[in-house]
């Protein structure tokens, strides 16, 4: 009985055995076992697929492209494509409120300690001693934004990316929730680990 070949669903590129194989063997090491030290953030080079996992997995890197991202997340969670133009851009928030059918908000970090910077309005900045990145502090340097954040404290949670440097992918953080609000400090905990 001979085999039969299909291309590989999660690159396209190379071919598997049909029943066999899950995915080609140069995905297979981009799914490379995992270490998650202390702190709980994943080696570089763990690659996640939306579309192929159908679920988002802490520490996992979904592309570069906050845009992409989103859109993949419409198709495959049902997030709401009507927020699909708050991300992608330039000098976006690439913040949308109520985006999933749950009513969470998905938020992309595109500044914070991690890439040694901050954006203009804001500072964010994740815990990373023991706490395995659970807290995420955030400085807001604009009232309006402080009022934003005050209406949605208790009823969101935000399904969080972050970049780990300035030319790196958007890597899942996992879902977080505002804990406190302090003048112009707000923190979020992490309340799941996947979405």
């Amino acid at each position: 009985m001979s085999e039969k070949y299909m291309k590989c669903p999660e690159c396209e590129i190379n071919y598997i055995v049909q029943g066999r194989e899950e995915v080609c063997a140069t995905c297979k090491r981009n799914r490379a076992p995992i270490n998650t030290g202390t702190r709980g953030v994943r080696n570089k080079g763990a690659y996640g697929s939306i579309k192929n996992d159908r679920k988002l997995r802490l520490g996992l890197e979904y592309g570069t492209n906050t845009r992409e991202i989103y859109i993949e997340g419409c198709e495959v969670f049902g997030w709401n494509k009507r927020f699909v133009n708050e991300f992608g851009r330039q000098g976006a928030l690439l913040y949308a409120n109520n985006a999933t059918p749950e009513g969470h908000a998905v938020w992309f970090l595109a500044h914070s300690n991690l890439t040694n910077s901050t954006a203009e309005r804001w500072e964010n900045w994740f815990e990373t001693v023991e706490t395995a990145n659970d807290t995420i502090h955030e400085q807001h340097k604009d009232r309006m934004l402080m009022w934003q954040i005050r209406q949605d404290q208790a009823i969101h949670r935000r399904i969080t990316f972050a970049k780990k440097s300035n030319a790196s992918q958007y890597m899942f953080m996992g879902i977080y929730k505002v804990e406190s609000i302090e003048d112009s400090f707000v923190k979020y905990k992490r309340v799941l680990k996947e979405y």
